[in-house]
């Protein structure tokens, strides 16, 4: 069978090669390290966990030491002509209704899942992004069901987005947005942005315009300064 992208043999190479690249990572050079140095002191955190605790947002995030994130960010430099600050995106959720932040996320091999808060913890920064145009409690109770409905499905090696019964993590928050009534008005840019370069990585949510970065905290690496911006954890 010849290799052409709708053929069946390229989509199961794809596939094993997206769900090889997914794991490799070099977390155990560098765990000691970040003990010593958190992203967020104890206070940091509560706070953090408070906030999280009252509505949900997009949050982008970033390991360095997890080869995906290098692979995205050659491709977005390819593609757009910039390196990626970020190499994942997913939501908070209130999975099992109490006060412990839990989040919705999707992952190769595993697909769409809920962690725990220690998950970004583990990474090497973060931000926390709410819509400009769109009240946060409307916005809130409709992701809500939207996550819900999408835990178990499995991930988008292909990145295919008009299939949605598989889901990368820039699929998993794009069809949850979707979920909301007027949602082409509300997220404008990001849709404009879409159409345009007829791609979204983890990036494109930040860097669109129609979300407000409400904190963010990154490790310098390479061409990304570090950055710290934790204001409103201290309102």
């Amino acid at each position: 069978m010849p290799l052409t992208p709708d053929s069946w043999t390229y989509k199961y190479f794809l596939k094993y090669v997206m769900n090889f690249f997914s794991e490799v990572n070099w977390d155990f050079l560098y765990r000691k390290k970040k003990l010593a140095d958190p992203l967020l002191t104890a206070e940091e955190i509560v706070a953090l966990k408070k906030v999280l605790d009252q509505d949900y947002y997009i949050i982008c995030s970033v390991h360095y030491t997890h080869l995906s994130y290098w692979l995205i960010s050659i491709a977005q430099k390819i593609k757009r002509g910039t390196w990626a600050k970020w190499g994942h995106v997913f939501m908070n959720y209130d999975y099992d209704k109490t006060d412990k932040p839990m989040f919705c996320e999707a992952t190769g091999r595993i697909g769409v899942r809920v962690i725990g808060f220690e998950e970004l913890m583990a990474g090497d920064g973060f931000v926390l992004l709410k819509p400009k145009n769109l009240d946060l409690d409307k916005f809130t109770s409709v992701i809500d069901a939207g996550l819900k409905k999408n835990i178990g499905k499995p991930y988008d090696d292909l990145f295919d987005m008009q299939n949605q019964t598989r889901l990368s993590c820039v699929e998993l928050v794009l069809v949850v947005l979707e979920q909301i009534p007027g949602y082409k008005d509300f997220f404008k840019k990001f849709f404009t942005m879409q159409k345009t370069i007829k791609t979204i990585t983890p990036d494109s949510y930040p860097d669109c315009g129609d979300f407000e970065e409400l904190c963010s905290v990154r490790r310098k690496i390479l061409w990304v300064p570090a950055k710290k911006n934790l204001s409103m954890l201290t309102k």
